[in-house]
């Protein structure tokens, strides 16, 4: 019994229902992706943002036991190296694997033993980890697939065209912006600088005034406190970067109550002082003698933050454009002109001529194009009237050629 072979598309598809769910999936995680930056930037609780640390690794997980599946699959047919490059296997593997193993994998294990969510570790102290998150973006490289069947349901060459074009243009852009914020281009240093200097300047307040007070009797912590509110000035509370002050491990100053430190940052307060914020990305915590000090670094990592977001919708952008757009430059001057002249090539009574537009006359396609309406339809016309026993009139391409 001869079996027919598989088409490589019917291989790479895990069935309606799977590939369906893998659509919602990877809807479900473009939205959590622009979520996570807004939460960042508005600091929401860390009860909202653990859930999605605990959803993002769960993405992850099933987006890299996809690629795992697909690849075996594609193993059994043999058919791997036709999967990997020109299906974008490796699309969904630098879009899986990597955040799995880096990011959200890292994230999740430190939620569950270290009892805080981690920021990325320590990738992200090389500024690499957010850079790499934004692969998850590449997943819209499998939406194309399925708008452009609903687009134009017969072009196969479209659908593949565009899908490459897009492809190349969206890790072209990805590329480069993980390059610019590995090599720190993105930094906003200016803002940068403003606060390093004003955490140094801080620090060196602290250390003359603690000199002043040695010696005295003034040692309490109501009136040291005081003190350091009239140093740090009063910007209301949450809008100052100054966080916390200890002195000789004793907390003397403290822009925020326990209950919200607790709410809004991963803060510990069973670890050494100057550990306890040592799982948060936005505090950055300075020791100079028995000072301690954190400053709230909020403001800076909103304005990366930001970037991530106008580059997701810079992506959209470029995809909803390639769809709408480009997609039907391509059909109406490309894959409608093959489509009209196999037609005519295939069936004896489709006459139907292409239109040549004139501002595109010399385009190669067009160029066949007129020779197809001026030589192969009258050539195919007029074999039909000597022999109309057949369904070609005896005309073949060799006869053309």
């Amino acid at each position: 019994m001869e079996f027919k072979k598989k088409k490589n598309s019917e291989i790479n598809n895990l069935g309606s229902f799977v590939e369906n769910l893998i659509i919602i999936f990877i809807i479900f995680v473009l939205i959590l992706t622009v979520l996570d930056d807004i939460a960042i930037i508005y600091n929401w609780p860390i009860s909202i943002r653990n859930i999605m640390l605990i959803l993002g690794f769960a993405f992850d997980l099933i987006f890299t036991i996809e690629f795992v599946v697909r690849i075996i699959v594609n193993a059994n047919h043999k058919n791997v190296g036709h999967y990997f490059f020109h299906q974008r296997g490796w699309v969904d593997l630098i879009s899986s694997v990597p955040l799995l193993l880096l990011d959200s994998g890292p994230n999740f294990f430190h939620y569950l033993f270290g009892g805080a969510s981690g920021g990325g570790l320590m990738l992200q102290a090389i500024k690499v980890v957010k850079a790499i998150r934004v692969t998850r973006i590449l997943r819209l490289l499998r939406m194309i697939k399925i708008l452009g069947k609903i687009h134009n349901t017969d072009s196969h060459m479209a659908n593949r065209h565009i899908a490459v074009i897009s492809t190349a243009s969206i890790v072209s852009i990805i590329f480069v912006y993980t390059i610019f914020t590995a090599c720190g281009y993105l930094e906003n240093t200016g803002l940068q600088k403003t606060q390093t200097a004003f955490f140094e300047r801080t620090i060196d307040k602290i250390q003359n005034l603690k000199s002043e007070m040695n010696g005295s009797d003034k040692h309490d912590e109501a009136y040291a406190t005081k003190l350091f509110k009239t140093l740090l000035g009063e910007k209301g509370k949450t809008d100052h970067p100054v966080m916390q002050i200890y002195l000789k491990d004793k907390l003397v100053f403290s822009n925020y109550a326990e209950a919200d430190l607790e709410k809004y940052y991963h803060y510990n307060n069973n670890e050494k002082i100057e550990n306890r914020f040592s799982n948060e990305g936005n505090v950055i915590t300075y020791k100079k003698g028995d000072i301690v000090a954190m400053f709230n670094m909020q403001p800076i990592v909103a304005e990366k933050t930001k970037m991530n977001i106008v580059l997701f919708c810079a992506i959209v952008f470029m995809v909803i454009s390639f769809m709408t757009v480009y997609t039907r430059h391509f059909v109406q001057n490309v894959t409608d002109v093959v489509h009209v002249m196999k037609r005519g090539f295939e069936t004896a009574d489709f006459n139907l001529e292409v239109k040549v537009k004139p501002e595109f006359d010399e385009d190669e396609i067009f160029q066949l194009a007129q020779i197809y309406n001026e030589v192969w339809l009258p050539a195919k016309a007029k074999e039909k009237e000597q022999d109309p026993t057949t369904d070609t009139g005896g005309l073949t391409l060799d006869d053309f050629i």
